[in-house]
């Protein structure tokens, strides 16, 4: 159990039900989008957020911690989101964490035909799931300094308005910008990368984006975020 002194922790499982619009920060969220899209709690037992795009194709909806605050190089980070699309069809969703906590118009990353990455993040390492890919399954991901990484195919699809959990775990590996990173999802490993190439000491926020990939509006539910991360040693 992470220390609540020890750790730099931040958890939000939605209770409140205040509407988040685009462009705006709302309590330790920044809210981005590129048309109509909405982010908003919902009257739900336990607290939902809601990534609400509107009907514009490939509109985009982001929500970040207002801050990066953790770094891998002060330890360890641990980021779990538990999180559902209401349809997978025509629909692409990116997980994880982020140099920046906000992207005008386009998510951190996303997919194309034969499974082509296209990164907007400088740093960041995370989950993806894309329509518009060749392969329609959860992918993992990390970029470093503009340079992509080895993107992962999980062979596990999305299921229609199912929730998931989704697992992060970093663990500095020493110099050389090497990070030991796991992903999970519902408790399974899907992947391990022993030598991720990441900048130890850029500073990283967790985040949620969706984006609609044909004219219909889709819904991305968060039922809670949750990240903690070691702290810089004292003495």
């Amino acid at each position: 159990m992470p220390s609540p002194v020890g750790d730099n922790i931040l958890f939000d499982d939605f209770n409140s039900h205040v509407v988040m619009a685009a462009a705006c920060s709302q309590g330790p969220w920044e809210v981005t989008a590129d048309s109509g899209g909405t982010a908003l709690t919902v009257d739900q037992p336990g607290g939902v957020l809601r990534l609400d795009t509107d009907c514009t194709d490939d509109d985009v909806i982001m929500v970040a911690a207002g801050r990066a605050a953790w770094r891998v190089q002060d330890g360890a980070i641990d980021v779990l989101f538990r999180a559902k699309v209401d349809n997978i069809a025509t629909v692409a969703y990116t997980i994880g964490l982020t140099d920046a906590n906000t992207e005008s118009s386009v998510m951190p990353w996303h997919l194309a035909a034969c499974d082509a990455v296209t990164t907007a993040a400088s740093t960041g390492i995370g989950f993806v799931f894309d329509t518009d890919a060749s392969t329609d399954t959860i992918h993992t991901l990390y970029v470093d300094d503009d340079t992509d990484g080895t993107l992962t195919n999980t062979a596990l699809a999305p299921v229609n308005a199912t929730y998931r959990t989704y697992r992060i775990h970093l663990e500095d590996a020493g110099s050389g910008n090497q990070v030991r990173a796991e992903f999970s999802i519902c408790c399974n490993t899907y992947y391990e990368v022993r030598t991720a190439t990441i900048d130890r000491d850029v500073q990283l926020t967790p985040f949620v984006a969706v984006q609609n990939r044909a004219a219909a509006g889709r819904l991305f539910d968060v039922d809670y975020i949750y990240i903690s991360g070691s702290r810089p040693d004292d003495c």
